[in-house]
């Protein structure tokens, strides 16, 4: 009997669907023609019998409900049909039973959260002048950089550079791409790579120049954690960039470091801590000294290289006279010290062999369009008998503009020299050399660097004749230019 009421109950249900449907067509074009023809007697009687069927509808379905209790269907039927939410009859008074309430099933949250319309989207760009593309999210939280540099140089030698390229060549002096990733201010990842040309002859290199992590070991930012392979702090004219450089190379004490293999690049660690307002730096690492920038290699030096190096700026203007020194000690594998020119070219060379200690110190200021900067060194190779001293002093004016747009000369000075029992009599021992050059800059990520320099040699070679090396003594005259690119 029961099954029988539900049956009859849905077939009523049914129907009378059917007619709310029939109805909601028929009532809007019933009312639509009437109101145009002026009054269909045949519409209006047609609507009023649908409404009587439609009462009589609802009144057997009322009837069934109070049959059929605890049934859910006819009550959601049945508000489904009129439209109404509500489970009282209000024309009527009827109370229908409570409806049983459907199980919710929970809606799980998603694994990510999707970002809320207006959210800051992320910044992408290209800072202007060199420096280069950049990512970084909406709360500055992360910050991805690439910037990359070429440096093309052509060459015009003196005839007594025995030289194979001689009298002059081109080439490509750097090739090098950066990356840096910063995070919450407070770390920083750097790695660069160099494609330049290679030590064999017809080939070329892609090597590992930088890869260190900076790490900020208190909130203030003023204790510093380095680590990986990177510019050991000894010398400021070596930690200054080659794509920010004045001259077209380093000045001729130095380079006869890296050489050796000594300073420069190396695989270490390093604390470096700020005071006096930032204006006091202070630097003291350990390293392999392997001192090789392209070059990846193991360690291969028990005794370490230990570096000391302290900066103070005296004002907290940028352009204020900045001081520096630096400390240096390793022991070094017998190898050949060397003096050689800007260009390279080899001249005197004397064999060392065990403790090394150095020390450097520089200055640098900058007044408007005038740049004045200088740094010397000096080593003692004890236990080869043997010294090592030199530096340069720089005076630079931009004659317009400045490094975005503009022209700008300078003059350097410099000397190295090597004291050796071993060079005596004609050998010569000092190199001296004077820089006269043009800068160029424009868009600030081209520069034309122009250079007429003279180096005035006090003796003859130590090398065999026949090799590359440099003939004669007194002043060789060359040309250098380069054409640097940057992003």
């Amino acid at each position: 009997m029961g099954g029988l009421r539900r049956r009859r109950g849905w077939r009523v249900a049914a129907a009378g669907l059917v007619l709310l449907l029939a109805l909601t067509l028929v009532a809007p074009a019933a009312t639509a023609q009437q109101g145009q023809a002026g009054g269909d007697a045949d519409a209006v009687q047609r609507l009023e019998e649908l409404e009587r069927q439609m009462e009589a509808l609802q009144r057997e379905m009322r009837e069934l409900r109070r049959q059929i209790t605890g049934e859910t269907a006819v009550g959601e039927i049945e508000a489904t049909v009129t439209g109404d939410t509500a489970t009282g009859d209000a024309a009527t008074g009827d109370e229908p039973p409570p409806l049983v309430p459907r199980p919710v099933t929970p809606v799980p949250e998603p694994e990510v959260a999707v970002a809320e319309a207006g959210a800051a989207p992320w910044e992408v760009g290209y800072r202007e002048g060199g420096g280069g593309f950049y990512v970084r999210s909406p709360d500055g939280d992360f910050q991805f950089r690439q910037l990359g540099y070429v440096q093309f140089v052509g060459s015009l030698f003196n005839d007594d550079f025995e030289r194979p390229d001689s009298p002059g060549d081109f080439s490509i002096r750097r090739a090098r791409v950066d990356w840096l990733a910063d995070f919450y201010d407070r770390y920083q990842i750097f790695v660069e790579f160099d494609g330049g040309p290679g030590s064999v002859p017809g080939s070329s290199d892609f090597a590992l120049v930088e890869a260190k992590l900076t790490a900020d070991l208190n909130a203030e930012g003023t204790l510093q954690f380095v680590g990986g392979k990177f510019v050991s702090p000894f010398s400021t004219e070596d930690l200054l960039s080659s794509r920010s450089q004045d001259t077209i190379e380093r000045y001729m004490a130095l380079n006869s470091l890296f050489l050796l293999p000594a300073t420069d690049v190396q695989f270490g660690a390093m604390l470096r801590g700020y005071a006096l307002d930032r204006r006091l730096e202070v630097m003291a690492g350990v390293f392999n000294g392997n001192g090789r920038a392209n070059d990846n290699l193991s360690d291969d030096n028990g005794d370490k290289e230990l570096q000391l190096k302290l900066n103070y700026r005296l004002a907290a203007d940028p352009g204020a006279l900045k001081l520096g020194l630096g400390f240096d000690h390793s022991n070094e594998a017998a190898q050949s010290l060397q003096l050689r020119g800007l260009t390279f070219t080899p001249w005197v060379a004397v064999p060392v062999v065990g403790t090394r200690r150095g020390i450097t110190a520089d200055f640098q200021v900058a007044r408007g369009p005038l740049s004045f900067r200088g740094e010397g060194l000096y080593f003692d190779f004890e236990d080869a008998d043997a010294e090592l001293a030199g530096g340069f002093v720089q005076g630079a004016r931009f004659l317009w503009g400045d490094s975005m747009d503009g022209l700008q000369a300078l003059v350097r000075v410099e000397t190295a020299a090597i004291d050796s029992p071993l060079l005596s009599g004609e050998e010569g021992d000092r190199l001296d050399a004077v820089t006269l050059g043009l800068n160029w800059f424009w868009g600030g990520s081209f520069r034309l660097q122009t250079h007429a320099i003279g180096e005035h040699y006090n003796g003859l070679s130590t090398l065999p004749a026949g090799s590359t090396r440099v003939e004669g003594d007194g002043w060789k005259p060359y040309l250098l230019s380069q054409l640097q690119i940057k992003f």
